[in-house]
């Protein structure tokens, strides 16, 4: 079969055991190292490394931005940036070029990422995959809430980012009643958002450390937060598969 002439969906895929990788273009990828894997002429994925980081540009939401609502598109602008989009794109043009909406956070950002007015301050991954995807041209980013803890591991692990939608404090996930298009909703309200930047299976998930060239896993940052609170309030929130997550630079 010639392959090159078939497109499939973009993403690392395991089939009967194998695992391919195909890039943002539906092609197969063949013979170059992506991430911690390497593909063979038949595109079959050999892994030669245990563990990955990608490297990524630090942005504080809070420093100079005073963002406090904008985690979900400052972490996904850190993630451009790391696969060299949006270069010349300002944080605050990023934030303030976003899809807004009234209420439901699926049609855009609600309310304001500067601050809160009591209405669900938020944007589900699909909107915000649109909008990455608009801005660099190609389908970058896609929404992949529901996909196993397994197959976030995997996209981390081929040199992909995460914006992973979590909770604050490695806390379980609690909800609240906020007005979604007219209705009371539902809504988790101890949300918070971080990019994920790669995997180690001796230390965890790995994210950026605010201000330095380190990688730093959540416990490792848990360890640390009583330290760090006399300086800088503490945003170092869990791992969870409950809310949904971006998957950014696929292929």
């Amino acid at each position: 079969i010639d392959t090159g002439s078939h497109h499939f969906t973009p993403g690392i895929h395991e089939v009967n055991g194998v695992r391919y990788a195909v890039d943002r273009d539906g092609l197969l990828l063949t013979e170059q190292t992506i991430g911690a894997y390497t593909a063979g002429a038949n595109g079959i994925l050999a892994q030669t490394s245990r563990s990955f980081a990608s490297a990524v540009p630090y942005i504080s939401q809070i420093d100079e931005i005073y963002a406090w609502m904008g985690c979900e598109p400052i972490s996904a602008l850190m993630g451009l940036k790391g696969k060299g989009f949006a270069e010349d794109v300002t944080p605050q043009e990023f934030l303030d070029d976003l899809p807004y909406a009234e209420s439901n956070p699926a049609d855009g950002f609600v309310g304001s990422p500067y601050y809160s007015d009591g209405r669900y301050s938020s944007i589900d991954p699909a909107p915000l995959a649109d909008y990455c995807n608009a801005l660099c041209g190609i389908d970058l980013c896609a929404d992949i809430s529901g996909y196993s803890v397994e197959d976030v591991r995997r996209e981390l692990l081929a040199g992909n980012y995460i914006v992973a939608y979590q909770t604050f404090w490695w806390k379980p996930v609690s909800y609240a009643d906020f007005s979604v298009d007219g209705s009371l909703t539902p809504m988790v309200a101890n949300n918070h958002v971080r990019l994920i930047c790669g995997y180690d299976p001796e230390r965890g998930y790995l994210v950026k450390v605010c201000g330095t060239d380190s990688m730093e896993t959540l416990e490792e940052i848990a360890e640390n937060l009583e330290i760090r609170e006399s300086d800088t309030p503490p945003y170092e929130y869990p791992f969870s598969e409950e809310i949904g997550y971006l998957d950014l630079g696929r292929g």
